[in-house]
């Protein structure tokens, strides 16, 4: 009997992967279901860390798993893993006379009719009943997917129905650490016309829990469990994997920024711009696929006076930094973990949209505008940056370690996802 993890994204792996490690460390049976039809699972550094140290590291691509009878074998050959990189946008780096050419059209043009929005092929050829059979020939006994996954697309609804019609268990891990409040989020789970079947949903905090059961969601189906992906032991494991090694001083003050998707673009530019022109800083803007650096290249960039990175795991970068700027994003939380210096530009976030948690506390520094983010540089420059402690110990307990024993978090996963 199995524990399947089933990944849908890149980003799935933050809060999933410690708990993979876990199951290998203890020698507990699962599989890596991977399900999109783009993605290479095996390119992943904390996948990577895990075959290395473990060396039985299974994962499975589910639209190439099926392979009997004549469609299906040749649909697991379009849809093979060696073909992750095959579609329309990258055909443009390919020479046309060449009969590969022909063929990587193929590919594409089938990936792209089976997987647009609201397919009706997909529909019809990966259905509950192509993953009933999957499930059955796996045996597998516990589902674990991300709950923005399961919020957001038809296909991850399918695979909770499945579980419930075979006995299976199920539980929604949480996509994030939320460190904050957004309307958004809140929308998305209310949309569901049943919510109390809605499935089990794990959470990091009690507070939250309140907020989704005023949803509409069954207390009974709402665990809360501390944060997979910033618990101590595997945060210091990530330190080991992503090279945190002792920080060299340099003469500047070293200033990481974290683009978000939410964050008003106009003035979010208009801070970089201004951040970059501060001759005492070197600055690195930590760039999103959403953000207004975009994917317009995918390789770092040396800008008028500043980096911007893309390929850098976040925890190296906070790690080498001094002082961190952000808004929403649980990554923030590498820096408070990290003792690193955390500016909040306040002004870049629409309050009556989101809430940010960990605002006001006396353990960031809020700045209302540019100069201030500026004048908070220069305290830290002058060693003035006083930061409330007992307030930022509080918010981890509540908000990141469920006031539970931070040391057995994993352990304690591991418990509750297990198939047996």
């Amino acid at each position: 009997m199995k524990t399947a993890f089933v990944i849908r994204d890149i980003p799935d792996l933050d809060h999933i992967t410690p708990i993979i490690y876990k199951f290998l460390d203890k020698k507990k049976d699962f599989v890596i279901l991977n399900y999109e039809i783009n993605l290479n699972l095996q390119n992943d550094f904390r996948i990577n860390f895990l075959q290395k140290k473990f060396g039985n590291v299974k994962i499975i691509n589910l639209y190439s798993f099926i392979d009997k009878g004549i469609l299906y074998s040749f649909l697991s050959k379009i849809f093979s893993i060696k073909n992750f990189e095959v579609n329309f946008k990258n055909l443009k780096n390919e020479k046309i006379y060449h009969l590969s050419f022909y063929k990587k059209l193929l590919i594409a043009f089938f990936k792209k009719f089976f997987f647009k929005q609201n397919s009706q092929l997909e529909s019809i050829f990966y259905n509950k009943k192509w993953l009933k059979k999957i499930f059955k020939i796996l045996k597998i006994k516990s589902v674990i997917i991300d709950d923005s996954f399961y919020l957001i697309y038809k296909k991850a609804q399918n695979i909770a129905e499945v579980c419930a019609e075979d006995r299976i268990k199920f539980n929604l891990l949480p996509h994030t650490c939320y460190i904050n409040d957004m309307k958004e989020d809140f929308d998305l789970v209310k949309k569901f016309e049943k919510l109390e079947d809605f499935p089990n949903l794990i959470t990091n905090s009690n507070y939250r829990k309140k907020k989704l059961i005023q949803c509409g969601i069954n207390e009974k189906n709402i665990f809360v469990y501390g944060s997979a992906r910033f618990c101590p032991e595997w945060f210091g494991i990530l330190k080991e994997i992503t090279n945190c090694n002792i920080k060299s001083s340099k003469s500047k003050i070293q200033v990481l920024y974290f683009m978000g998707i939410y964050n008003n673009q106009d003035l979010e530019r208009k801070l970089i711009n201004f951040l970059s022109k501060l001759d005492h800083i070197n600055l690195t803007v930590k760039s999103h696929p959403r953000g207004i650096f975009s994917k317009k290249q995918m390789t770092n960039k040396l800008e008028r006076n500043f980096i911007v990175d893309f390929k850098t795991p976040s925890t190296k970068l906070i790690f080498e930094s001094d002082i961190v700027i952000g808004t929403f994003s649980s990554i923030l939380l590498d820096a408070f973990i990290l003792n690193k210096t955390v500016i909040f530009p306040k002004f870049l976030i629409d309050d009556n949209e989101i809430k940010i948690l960990y605002a006001g506390k006396g353990f960031s520094i809020d700045c209302k505008n540019n100069e201030e983010v500026s004048q908070a540089i220069i305290k830290y420059k002058e060693n003035k940056i006083a930061i409330n402690q007992n307030n930022l110990e509080n918010f981890m307990q509540d908000h990141v370690y469920a006031n539970q024993d931070k040391s057995t978090i994993l352990y304690d996963y591991l418990n509750l996802l297990k198939s047996d």
